[in-house]
Order: structure tokens, then C-alpha cells, then sequence
């Protein structure tokens, strides 16, 4: 039987590799397009093994732009983009009811985005775990 101390290293050992990874290999798409690089489906494949070794946890996949272009377009690139990668996680065997992809397009910037409203860093997509 699982202790709530148990639980909470967990889900802080979990926080951590999904960090660690994260941080090492951004998720990126092809240019203009909610299709995931080669590269990142790699990524994407090593976050669906950490989720399915521990089924308990609920996932948001959030997804972000910079400023360029219009609000509307940007909330839809980043909401198909959350999709791609939600997509390729359930295909690894995560269940989908804890899996959830949101486009917020360029409400929460990390970073200020120069004088075309471009951002590298704000293009990103981010997992937030939801709890147990």
C-alpha cells in the first residue's frame, strides 16, 4: 500500500524527469504545421513511457505561440500542435482520459517577443501535471 509520502515523491520524481527532459530537447514542429519533428517524437515517446510507468497522473498538454499573427490563427496553431502531441502519446499506450491539449495561442509568454512579434522560446509546448 502506497503511503501519501510515497505519492509525493512520486509525483515529484515525475515533475523532475519531465523537466529534465524538457529542458534538454524542445518539442518542435515542422515549419507552419502542427506536425511533430522526428526528433520530438522521440521526446514524446520517453514522456508516454515515464506517464505509463506511473498511471496515475493527468496530463495538459499546453500549447503556445509568439504574438505574430492574428490571436485567432495563434490560439488554433497551438491548440492543433497540443493535439499532435497528445495524439502520439495516447498512440504509445497513455490512456486518453488523462491527456488533455489546450492552445492558449500567446496569452502566457515566458519571454518578450522583438519588434515582428517573434519569440522562439514562446513557441513551446508545455506539460503541466494535473494531479493524481
Amino acid at each position: 500500500m502506497k503511503s501519501s509520502s510515497d505519492s509525493s515523491f512520486s509525483f515529484f520524481c515525475v515533475i523532475l524527469f519531465l523537466d529534465k527532459l524538457l529542458f534538454e530537447n524542445k518539442i518542435t514542429f515542422e515549419r507552419k504545421s502542427s506536425n511533430v519533428t522526428t526528433e520530438s517524437i522521440k521526446v514524446i515517446e520517453n514522456i508516454a513511457k515515464i506517464l505509463n510507468e506511473n498511471p496515475a497522473f493527468k496530463l495538459e498538454i499546453a500549447g503556445h505561440t509568439d504574438s505574430r499573427g492574428k490571436d485567432s490563427l495563434n490560439k488554433q496553431i497551438s491548440q492543433d500542435r497540443a493535439l499532435s502531441v497528445a495524439n502520439i502519446l495516447i498512440s504509445k499506450g497513455v490512456d486518453k482520459q488523462r491527456v488533455s491539449a489546450v492552445g492558449y495561442g500567446e496569452e502566457f509568454p515566458i519571454a518578450q517577443d522583438d519588434e515582428n512579434g517573434l519569440s522562439e522560446i514562446n513557441r513551446r509546448v508545455e506539460f503541466n501535471i494535473l494531479g493524481e
